[in-house]
């Protein structure tokens, strides 16, 4: 719980539940949970308004009496927000972020073809400027420069839950305990079907990705830490 000031204070039930939502997470089946527990939900477009966490200021009529605010923006969004916020994410294994990315950019209209494996995309710097270690660039708040120890402090002090996709159901009883939820039935949203799983790649590619990734694979470890540590209070 977090205001526009910086400090850290109780959340309350007029809280803004924000929901950073980081591409290729999972977040979208989580978007849609959340969307079916509250009656006011602004959704947030990056492609109007970029990651960046100031964009949120193009909302601020809609945030006045909103009960959510969810969308792809960094860390950041309560200082833009004269209210308290409540920040809940999801993170996902590094190296299956990858591959998902990888896939869905390739279908994408907003991005040029790309006609290489994505071993090739590994080596290739339209990686680094697209998607290189992008969960820590949106939970440290810095979408050029990326600061784990920055990332860390935002999860421990900064973040109601943080949610692990290879641990869904166990994230979901969190969220449901923290915010009160009912229980509803969900389906997996947003998932493609049709990209390799990660035993197909080479161990090369693996072993890249994973030096390349370095920072998010060590944010990605510390919020399942994290996150074990809570559910063993449940």
């Amino acid at each position: 719980m977090i205001n526009s000031t910086g400090d850290y204070t109780v959340r309350s039930d007029s809280d803004l539940l924000t929901f950073m939502h980081i591409p290729k997470t999972g977040g979208t089946t989580l978007t849609n949970i959340m969307c079916q527990q509250y009656q006011s939900n602004v959704k947030y477009s990056s492609m109007k308004y970029g990651a960046e966490p100031s964009g949120v200021v193009n909302l601020l009529a809609e945030l006045n009496c909103a009960e959510t605010l969810s969308g792809h923006f960094a860390y950041g969004v309560h200082r833009y927000i004269p209210r308290q916020c409540s920040y809940v994410t999801i993170l996902r294994n590094p190296i299956e972020q990858v591959v998902s990315w990888f896939h869905v950019r390739n279908k994408s209209p907003f991005y040029d073809p790309y006609e290489d494996p994505i071993e090739a995309y590994v080596e290739d710097p339209r990686l680094e400027h697209e998607n290189l270690c992008i969960q820590t660039r949106f939970v440290s708040g810095n979408m050029t420069m990326p600061n784990l120890e920055d990332a860390k402090y935002n999860l421990k002090h900064g973040v109601e839950v943080c949610a692990i996709l290879e641990r869904f159901d166990p994230s979901l009883d969190l969220l449901r305990r923290e915010f009160g939820w009912q229980y509803v039935k969900y389906q997996r949203a947003n998932v493609n079907p049709d990209r390799p799983l990660i035993a197909s790649l080479s161990k090369s590619t693996v072993a890249k990705i994973s030096k390349k990734y370095e920072m998010d694979m060590e944010l990605y470890q510390y919020a399942t830490q994290l996150l074990l540590e809570k559910l063993r209070d449940l």
